[in-house]
């Protein structure tokens, strides 16, 4: 019977072997290119890795070199600082400032030396006359202070308490008893405009 079935079917059989065994051929075939391919590929890779990592590891040695470099610079200019600082200290400058604090006594007459004064004598009707160089037979003086024109009282006491009616009355605001005053002092400053009318009193106190 087996020989009937390979007498009818061996030519089959045959074929079918033959088909099974080309199709291992070609199998293998494209199995080895494929793996051809992808050796070749990561081979490819690898050498650009290598590459890359040269680079990187010439820089980092540049690098290295450029801080030994350094750190030898820093110890010489630490060895030439210990050896000579002690030359340094005896040529080191000193100071001519002097240090000091100002009172405010001090500190307002500084101030005032800055102000030029000018100076006026007896308002007329609210308004004085004109502004003197001198404070000569003057009673008040004025300057100028942040745009305004200021004045205030300055003069001979003993002269203006004399005369107090007719040098303060319708100028200054006037604190304290007039009868036994012996002194005069400002309190406010009185402001002027332009025309050096008085558009604020000055406020003094009489004691």
């Amino acid at each position: 019977m087996i020989q009937n079935i390979i007498k009818d079917y061996g030519l089959y059989i045959i074929i079918v072997e033959t088909v099974i065994i080309i199709a291992m051929l070609l199998w293998r075939l494209f199995f080895s290119e494929d793996d051809s391919q992808v050796i070749d590929s990561y081979g490819r890779e690898l050498s650009d890795l290598n590459t890359k990592l040269r680079t990187k590891q010439k820089t980092l040695d540049d690098y290295k070199k450029a801080l030994a470099q350094a750190n030898v610079k820093i110890q010489q200019w630490n060895d030439w600082y210990e050896q000579n600082k002690h030359l340094l200290a005896r040529q080191e400058p000193k100071s001519n400032v002097t240090d000091f604090d100002l009172s405010q006594d001090t500190k307002q007459q500084v101030g005032a030396t800055q102000i030029q004064y000018q100076y006026l004598r007896e308002a007329n009707d609210g308004k004085f006359m004109r502004l003197l160089s001198s404070p000569e037979k003057c009673y008040f003086r004025s300057w100028e202070e942040g745009g305004v024109r200021k004045f205030e009282f300055c003069g001979n006491v003993a002269k203006a308490l004399a005369n107090i009616n007719a040098i303060f009355d319708d100028v200054c605001e006037i604190e304290g008893k007039r009868s036994g005053a012996t002194d005069i002092v400002n309190v406010s400053a009185g402001t002027l405009d332009s025309e050096l009318r008085i558009t604020n009193k000055v406020k003094i106190r009489l004691k």
